[in-house]
């Protein structure tokens, strides 16, 4: 597993924060492991998850939920719900899951979550000192035809958010949604995940990710905005693999973010 870091020097700030965002680890116990052992030479001051932490909201609930309990004690750590969380999930991958359909059902999944001592961030905001960090949760949904649709993002609350003083942190887990819903906005830092790299990386490029199709650009890195360098997306690579393909030439990656003041 590799360590990736980035530096972003703000005049938002004050001093220095180091992140650690941990994304797409989809239950696996192995990558885990592997991944707290990488946050024990990291010693981040948080932790950040943009979601597919947990397989999915089927029972029983999987190593997901021992990771993110172990996570809430090495450092203040905040998630958003990826697809695999909300029920947006790919089929022929997990065709044995037994989906929680109910309302009530998936409360007690989100409130499992919520006992790990990790923030979950459902349209919701906190703030830590001069960072204001917010969370989304995956807009795909699977419809009574079985086929894999998206809501609408909750753009009240990212016209909220964006109101927000100070450098603002958004955990969205979908890259290839980031123009239509978050390019423009007063929105300092945008993470995300769900692309696992492109799966099969060959000369620097990933091969393909759920949403983008073949050859994606949205895979991995850091990505500037044009008209406006200050506002940055970070997309993981992921801690796991959870297809049946291999991920070849394209090791899991934790990121560390280094936020510095001016």
């Amino acid at each position: 597993m590799l360590l990736t870091k980035y530096r972003i020097s703000t005049d938002l700030v004050r001093g220095r924060v180091t992140c650690a965002v941990c994304a797409d680890l989809h239950d696996k116990e192995k990558s885990g492991l592997k991944c707290l052992k990488l946050l024990d030479k990291v010693h981040p001051d948080l932790i950040l998850l943009p979601g597919d932490i947990v397989e999915n909201h089927a029972f029983p609930l999987g190593y997901g939920i021992s990771f993110l309990k172990d996570i809430s004690q090495i450092a203040p750590s905040f998630m958003s719900l990826g697809n695999h969380e909300t029920g947006g999930r790919h089929h022929f991958v997990h065709d044995k899951d037994i989906l929680m359909n109910s309302s009530e059902a998936y409360g007690a999944f989100l409130q499992a979550l919520r006992s790990t001592g990790v923030r979950l961030l459902d349209n919701e905001s906190v703030t830590c000192g001069t960072l204001h960090i917010g969370g989304i949760p995956s807009p795909m949904y699977r419809g009574e035809d079985n086929r894999l649709a998206f809501k609408d993002v909750d753009r009240t609350f990212l016209d909220s958010f964006e109101q927000e003083e100070g450098f603002k942190i958004l955990l969205f887990h979908h890259p290839e949604l980031y123009a239509r819903e978050v390019e423009g906005r007063n929105i300092q830092l945008t993470l995300s995940g769900h692309a696992h790299g492109g799966q099969i990386r060959l000369l620097g490029q990933g091969l393909y990710a759920p949403g983008q199709g073949l050859f994606p650009k949205l895979t991995s890195g850091i990505h500037a905005q044009i008209n406006d360098p200050s506002r940055i997306h970070i997309i993981s690579k992921g801690l796991s693999n959870n297809t049946p393909f291999p991920r070849l030439f394209n090791p899991c990656e934790l990121v560390q973010i280094q936020i510095e003041g001016i």
